[in-house]
């Protein structure tokens, strides 16, 4: 809000002229309303961050969370940081402020991801089944950072249920079609290496013993 301040001085003989001074009253500005970015990336990349510009702000305080750097923009709108490693998640926060203080803050989560390690992976299943013998169970434990799971199995066999998942039911395939059972771990920014089980069809006679 601006408005004048206006004084004049007197005495017996009259009035002087009014000196006016315009003043305008200042606030603690507003807490900015959003934050725009990635919410969930790869560790050690760098990143955009903005807000919009806020009446009355003077200047944009961030904060980011522990292991990450803020590279430029402090102060401004818009932030440049390099995100930390794997774990390293948190808020980045922004506040506005001018010479009568500073805003509450605004908060956005973000949480650095990766591509899903192989070196986990452990497949646990019959690796001699019968010919044909159906409902052979084969599975995983969880894989740190995967959302889903890419099974192949050899010529011949064929997966029945759980594909995208730590656990696959599948049909063995006919005598000779050996090979390898293969699974990787997926998420947003890419896939695992394949790991390989070796599998090799058992030619028993009917009927089999299923395992």
């Amino acid at each position: 809000m601006t408005g004048n301040i206006s004084v004049t001085a007197s005495n017996s003989f009259g009035t002087s002229p009014a000196i006016t001074l315009t003043v305008t009253v200042i606030t603690i500005p507003a807490t900015p309303s959003t934050i725009s970015g990635a919410s969930s990336f790869v560790p050690t990349v760098s990143y955009v961050y903005n807000t919009a510009s806020v009446s009355g702000a003077t200047s944009y305080t961030w904060t980011v969370p522990t292991g990450w750097t803020i590279t430029a923009g402090q102060g401004t709108t818009n932030l440049t940081v390099t995100s930390g490693v794997v774990g390293q998640n948190g808020n980045i926060t922004v506040t506005t402020s001018n010479s009568c203080g500073t805003s509450a803050p605004r908060t956005f989560a973000v949480n650095v991801n990766d591509i899903p390690p192989t070196s986990p992976i452990i497949v646990y299943g019959n690796n001699n089944p019968c010919h044909n013998a159906t409902g052979q169970s084969y599975y995983i434990t969880s894989i740190p950072y995967a959302t889903s799971y890419t099974w192949t199995v050899p010529t011949g066999w064929s997966i029945t249920h759980g594909q995208g998942t730590v656990n696959i039911t599948v049909t063995a395939g006919n005598n000779g079609q050996n090979g390898n059972i293969k699974v990787r771990a997926n998420n947003a920014f890419g896939s695992s290496a394949y790991y390989s089980y070796p599998v090799t069809v058992n030619s028993c006679v009917c009927p089999c013993l299923m395992h």
